[in-house]
């Protein structure tokens, strides 16, 4: 009779395994001043820079609540703020869009089945998943405003 196979696929692996919450922190707090001096072109734009954007996965910015099983680095919600209130304070609109491309892991990781974790997050765990809201309903002026 034949071994039963593991079918289960290997952990990604975290980029930076031994990164902790505090680091990160500092990484987004020294970014404030790179933000600040981009903030004018950023907004011209109406997003930030492909460098800046590779600073943010060189950081590990975006893996920040992405389960570490699919290569995130699973830190607690309030890393995941701190992190982004440093970054928005370098530059609001660039804290939006990281904040926005970077918490869709939670929901990923928490809500997803785990077939759907393993294809989204992929064989190198690299996410990033904005998202807005589509707009529902139709507004209608009336008397009065």
């Amino acid at each position: 009779m034949a071994e039963a196979v593991d079918l289960i696929e290997p952990e990604v692996p975290v980029p930076e395994p031994d990164l902790t919450p505090a680091e990160a922190i500092s990484r987004a707090r020294a970014m404030k001043a790179v933000l600040r001096e981009s903030q004018d072109e950023s907004e011209r734009r109406g997003y930030h820079s492909e460098a800046i954007h590779q600073e943010f996965v060189k950081a590990g910015f975006y893996r920040i609540l992405q389960p570490r099983r699919f290569g995130g680095y699973e830190f607690d919600l309030p890393t995941f703020w701190k992190v982004m209130v440093a970054i928005s304070e370098g530059d609001p609109g660039t804290g939006w869009c990281l904040t926005l491309a970077s918490h869709h892991a939670l929901v990923v990781g928490s809500r997803y089945p785990e077939q759907a974790q393993r294809e989204l997050f992929g064989r190198e765990g690299h996410f990033v998943a904005p998202h807005r809201a589509l707009p529902v309903g139709k507004a209608e002026p009336v008397d009065g405003g």
